[in-house]
C-alpha cells in the first residue's frame, strides 16, 4: 500500500510497513500501520511422484502431479497448473521480433486438479520443432476458485525437474518401392523406428504431392513399425 501527495512538488511517497522499523517513529501525521494481519500463502504444496526421463518431440507427455491441501482450500478450491522452462525464446522471423515467437514445450492450457481432489496430471506439450535436447523445468500450481479463473488466490512451485527431449521416432522408406507407375496403385513401403520409451500409435502419410498423385494416410500401430502407403499417380 503506497500514499503519494497530491498537489505537492516533488511528491511525497510512503509505503504503509506492517509495524515501524524497531526503535523508530512514524513521521508526524503519517500512519505506517496497517489494519491488517500478514499471514503466510495458502497452506498447499504439490509433488511429482515420478518425472518422465524424456519428452517426446510432436507428442503430449503425462505429468503425475499430487497435491497437500488442508480442508480449507482442499473444498472450495481448485489448483491450476503451468510449467515455466530454460527453453530459450524462438522468434517467427528473427528480423522482426513483431511477429512473435514459435511455441514452446508448456503445460496443456487450463491443466488442473478439480475441487477436493488430490491426484491428477498435467498434459505437457511438446512441438515438433523443438531444438533443445534438454531442458530445467519447474511446475507451477495457483489454487484458484475454478481453471479459468484469473484470482490467484496461492502460488507453490515443484522441486526442479530435468527432461530429456527427443524425436518420438524417424522414418526409413524402402527405395526399392519408391519408383511410381503412372496411371494405377503404387505400394510405398517403409519401417518407422520408435525411440526407446515411445511406443504409442503413429500416423504416416506423404506430403507435398504433386497435383494429381494422391496418397491414402496410415496409422502404424503401438509395437508395430512396418507400414505400406498406397500412392495413385
Amino acid at each position: 500500500i503506497v500514499g503519494k501527495t497530491v498537489g505537492l512538488e516533488p511528491a511525497l511517497v510512503r509505503v504503509a510497513e506492517v509495524a515501524p522499523p524497531m526503535g523508530t517513529k512514524p513521521l508526524p501525521g503519517h500512519d505506517t500501520l496497517l489494519a491488517a494481519t500478514i499471514e503466510s500463502s495458502a497452506k498447499f504444496r504439490i509433488e511429482v511422484p515420478q518425472v518422465p526421463p524424456t519428452l517426446f518431440k510432436g507428442a503430449m507427455s503425462r505429468l503425475a502431479v499430487v497435491t497437500d491441501r488442508d480442508a480449507e482450500t482442499a473444498k472450495p478450491c481448485a489448483v491450476r497448473f503451468s510449467l515455466l522452462t530454460t527453453e530459450p525464446a524462438r522468434p517467427n522471423d528473427p528480423k522482426d521480433p513483431k511477429k512473435g515467437n514459435k511455441p514452446q514445450i508448456r503445460a496443456q492450457a487450463n491443466a488442473a486438479i478439480g475441487r477436493g481432489e488430490e491426484r491428477g496430471a498435467v498434459g505437457i506439450v511438446v512441438p515438433l520443432d523443438v531444438q533443445v535436447t534438454e531442458i530445467d523445468a519447474v511446475l507451477k500450481a495457483e489454487l484458484v476458485p475454478h481453471a479459468y479463473s484469473d484470482r490467484v488466490l496461492g502460488t507453490v512451485y515443484s522441486v526442479p525437474l530435468k527432461f530429456a527431449v527427443k524425436p518420438a521416432a524417424s522414418v526409413k522408406l524402402d527405395p526399392n518401392s519408391l519408383t511410381l507407375k503412372a496411371g494405377q496403385m503404387n505400394a510405398v513401403r517403409g519401417t518407422l523406428e520408435r525411440t526407446a520409451g515411445f511406443d504409442r500409435p503413429v500416423k504416416v502419410s506423404l506430403a507435398g504431392l504433386p497435383q494429381g498423385y494422391q496418397a491414402t494416410p496410415t496409422t502404424v500401430p503401438a509395437g508395430n513399425g512396418e507400414f505400406v502407403l498406397q500412392v495413385t499417380t
